[in-house]
């Protein structure tokens, strides 16, 4: 017997249709659920790749920041050295002055 002639069977006996229907919406409903579940996997995937993306650009900013604070602290370094140096020289020429006028 074919699903009209049950449907019809069921018609005169005056029972619904209904579980026809509700399987089939409920087959469209899952079918509908498997292709949001499909997209938004997908999206994850973009987005996972898009956040590795951006960590490994995140490191390289680090690194260039980290090698940027070790040259300004050796400059700083350096200066201080040159700047200490300076000191000493002002100093010994100061001290020869002095000498020179006793």
């Amino acid at each position: 017997m074919s699903q009209t002639d049950e449907g019809a069977e069921a018609r005169s006996e005056g029972t619904p249709e209904a579980p026809i229907h509700d399987e089939q919406n409920l087959r469209h409903i899952l079918t509908t659920m498997q292709q949001s579940l499909t997209q938004i996997d997908s999206k994850i995937d973009s987005l996972s790749y898009r956040v590795d993306r951006m960590s490994e650009r995140l490191d390289k900013q680090t690194e260039h920041l980290d090698q940027v604070e070790r040259r300004v602290s050796a400059a700083e370094d350096g200066h201080t050295t040159l700047a200490t140096g300076q000191l000493k020289q002002n100093t010994e020429l100061d001290i020869l002055k002095h000498k020179m006028d006793d």
